[in-house]
């Protein structure tokens, strides 16, 4: 968010799309994988369509709200509460995604503190 709040040139956006390009595609490619791994074969799809039915909803509200928000409030000018309001998105979904990496890790601690017992 600083890099693209503050950049007066196109080189500090060619170095954030970079940075995102590299980052992002994870989100997508995981998820599968994560749902494989914790759910079994007959509930895998429905959960499967209920993480890609909530993720459309996220992006489809998302590009709308930015794109009211770009109208009302950066007047068409400027780019900074549109900056600010993927930002936070951006952060929350990062945070949360910790949050769920620390509830894994601990329950398959917990699982094998039970196996030993």
């Amino acid at each position: 968010m600083p890099l693209w709040m503050t950049a007066k040139s196109i080189t500090p956006l060619y170095v954030l799309c970079a940075l995102y390009g590299l980052i992002s595609p994870s989100f997508i490619s995981l998820n599968p994988v994560i749902v494989a791994g914790h759910f079994s074969t007959d509930v895998m799809a429905s959960v499967m369509g209920m993480t890609n039915l909530f993720g459309g909803l996220g992006v489809l509200a998302g590009n709308l709200a930015q794109g009211a928000i770009f109208e009302k409030y950066d007047r068409r000018e400027t780019f900074t509460n549109t900056i600010i309001f993927s930002g936070v998105f951006i952060l929350l979904a990062g945070i949360v995604t910790l949050f769920m990496r620390v509830h894994v890790q601990r329950q398959r601690s917990d699982r094998r503190i039970f196996q030993r017992i």
